[in-house]
């Protein structure tokens, strides 16, 4: 966001999203002659301003609340208002900008108003490199990240094409995005306070490894049956119990299928 800032010579406004209140994203109380008014919040008073960029950080985390006072502003009018204070209208030229990490879905007066961009978080790549070192194909061997950054970048999402050995190598990165992502979303459900929904096995490179080497004999088999292959056996031997390991292939499972 903040390359965004640069490149258009605009003033950048970040709104923290997460665990906000109406009473502390709209405005904030002000202390004048022992008297308390309520005065709209900073971003508000700003977008005023032109050649702004207004930043709504992890803006899937409001509050529905929130959310309902921002369809005000994301409409024609361009405008936050409180119906017994005060009603602000956005510059013509400001922009406004959110970010989310999760695919839940938000309100549809929302999204029906902006378009969604999927981004690579820098992560991935650096993921995606070190899987590709546990490939065993020589491919990858001597690649260094630059390029590997390159190839990944051209590959994950290639136009078609119809050279034979470019089909096989967009194949090839193709396999560790999807790995990549099915890793880190089990990784991120092992943080689960949710019974039904904690992962329980500890996943390593190892495991990458092991889904590539069964892939490489015979590559004209589903990798996601391969990944399922090694992971679903791993995943029941963890726990105990018959209900347990029925429960932790589940999730697994349903990971697994959701990004193949």
């Amino acid at each position: 966001m903040r390359f965004v800032a640069w490149v258009t010579n605009r003033e950048i406004i970040r709104v923290q999203c997460a665990k906000m209140d109406p009473s502390d994203m709209f405005f904030s109380p002000q202390l004048k002659a022992g008297e308390t008014s309520r005065q709209p919040a900073e971003w508000i008073q700003l977008m005023q301003k032109p050649w702004v960029v207004v930043l709504f950080d992890e803006i899937d985390k409001l509050s529905p609340e929130c959310f309902d006072r921002l369809h005000s502003l994301f409409d024609g009018g361009r405008s936050v208002f409180d119906p017994q204070i005060w009603s602000f209208k956005a510059h013509k030229d400001a922009v406004f900008l959110g970010t989310r990490n999760s695919y839940e879905k938000m309100t549809n007066p929302i999204t029906s108003r902006g378009t969604i961009i999927l981004m690579n978080p820098p992560w991935e790549v650096n993921e995606a490199f070190k899987v590709s070192k546990y490939t065993n194909l020589p491919y990858f061997e001597k690649m260094d990240f630059a390029e590997f950054q390159r190839q990944y970048s051209r590959f994950t999402w290639a136009t078609r094409t119809t050279d034979p050995n470019e089909k096989v190598v967009a194949s090839i990165f193709e396999n560790i995005r999807w790995l990549v992502r099915t890793l880190n979303m089990l990784r991120a459900k092992q943080k689960s306070e949710n019974y039904d929904d904690k992962f329980e096995y500890e996943l390593s490179y190892r495991d990458a490894e092991q889904i590539f080497l069964r892939y490489n004999r015979n590559p004209w088999t589903s990798f996601r049956d391969k990944v399922k292959e090694v992971l679903i056996p791993k995943v029941r031997a963890v726990v105990l119990s018959v209900e347990d390991k029925d429960l932790q292939e589940k999730i697994a499972d349903g990971v697994i299928e959701n990004n193949f």
